[in-house]
Formats: C-alpha cells, structure tokens, sequence
C-alpha cells in the first residue's frame, strides 16, 4: 500500500499544474465616439471575464448592430475580430459610411453592443454638377439644379440647391 502511495504522489507531484480562465462569459466593447470614413481607428474589448469573474481570453467576433455598413458606392466595412488575452484586446476597423454606427461584439451565445460610433466622411474626392439643359446667363439657375460633392465612398459631403446661386 505504502509503495503504490509513493508511486502515486511521485507521479502525480511531477506533473506542472496549470489552471486557465474559462471561455469569455461577459465584456465591454467599446471605441472612441468620433472616427473618420476610410481611416482605421481601434475597437476595444475591456473586462472580458469568464462565468467566475476571472480575466479570460478569446476571440470576439465583430458585426454591425445598426448603422448602414456597405456604403453608397458598394464599399463593405472591414471588420476584424479582436483577439483578447487576459480581459483586453483591441483590432482596428474601417467604416465605409457617415452617419452612426454600433457595433456588435459576439462570443458564442454572448453578445454587448458597443457606443454609438459616429463617423464623418472622407476628404472630398468628386463632385456632380446637375443643371437643367437651358441656362441663360446672368440669371439664376432654374430649378433643380443640384451640386452634390461626394467622398471616394459616395457619402454626401456637401448638398445644396445651386437655383440659389448665380
């Protein structure tokens, strides 16, 4: 009995013991509030923690929740996921469209929203100039004459009604 106890602790006690978090049960996933179209900007996982409360690691996948994603001229968002080790990771993120954005974060069965994420568009890249056929000179622009300045996206930068001008 004594020799098959020796055995036993011997053989037990030179194995490292190792204990790891779980999968990530809860997280905040959140980004600064203004960003610009087309420029890469941080997405942030903080406080990831697995059903025990303790720092965990994954990989949190990223969506969109609400906002428009694909822009004007057919451009999709780049969403990478974000690789978490011990409760914090971050992956940066391209929006193709102004306007408001959240985004979601998914770990299995576990979903947060983040902040609303506004982006504004890119620097001006074209513009389009509508103006009915028949003008005379010195005279206003007759109705609908339309300027509308675009970003490389096609999200509007600029858009007024050029009959105002002359």
């Amino acid at each position: 009995f004594f020799f098959f106890f020796l055995l036993c602790f011997l053989t037990c006690a030179s194995f490292p013991w190792e204990l790891k978090a779980g999968e990530i049960a809860d997280f905040k996933i959140e980004a600064f509030f203004l960003q610009k179209v087309g420029e890469p900007f941080p997405l942030m996982v903080k406080e990831a923690k697995d059903k025990f409360g303790n720092l965990a690691s994954g990989v949190v996948k990223v969506k969109i929740k609400d906002g428009d994603g694909v822009s004007p001229n057919g451009f999709p968002p780049v969403l990478n996921p974000i690789t978490v080790v011990n409760g914090e990771g971050q992956a940066f993120q391209v929006l193709t469209t102004s306007g408001a954005t959240i985004f979601l974060g998914v770990v299995d069965t576990v979903e947060r929203s983040s902040n609303v994420i506004f982006s504004q568009p890119a620097p001006l890249d074209h513009f389009d100039l509508l103006i009915p056929s028949t003008q005379t000179s010195g005279v206003s622009f007759s109705s609908p004459s339309i300027l509308r300045a675009e970003d490389l996206y096609g999200n509007p930068i600029v858009s007024f009604n050029a009959g105002q001008d002359t």
